[in-house]
């Protein structure tokens, strides 16, 4: 069973299509509940990202990450002592031209 947020805000932002046809990848946040203990730094690193909700549990507010926030995703993950907090990388077909 994988953990996960309370909640999720969708960005509608879809993994950009590689030129070369190389398949591209989406960047999520997971919270693992069990490993959670509230510390509160993947909020206070990337608030953009992350946010509490009323007990204090860190809720995912961009899913996927857009690229922009990549960086901030990978220093929450990082900062998170308990490790409760990583990147899943999605893989999406890359962009099919139509045979002529």
């Amino acid at each position: 069973m994988t953990p996960t947020p309370h909640r999720r805000r969708d960005t509608g932002a879809e993994a950009e299509p590689a030129a070369s046809g190389i398949s591209t990848a989406s960047v999520h946040l997971v919270v693992d509940r069990r490993a959670c203990a509230g510390h509160g730094m993947c909020y206070s690193t990337a608030p953009d990202l992350v946010e509490p909700d009323e007990q204090g549990d860190p809720v995912i507010l961009l899913d996927p990450v857009p690229g922009t926030y990549r960086g901030d995703a990978e220093t929450a993950a990082a900062a998170c002592p308990e490790r409760a907090l990583t990147l899943a990388h999605a893989a999406s077909p890359a962009s099919e031209e139509s045979p002529r």
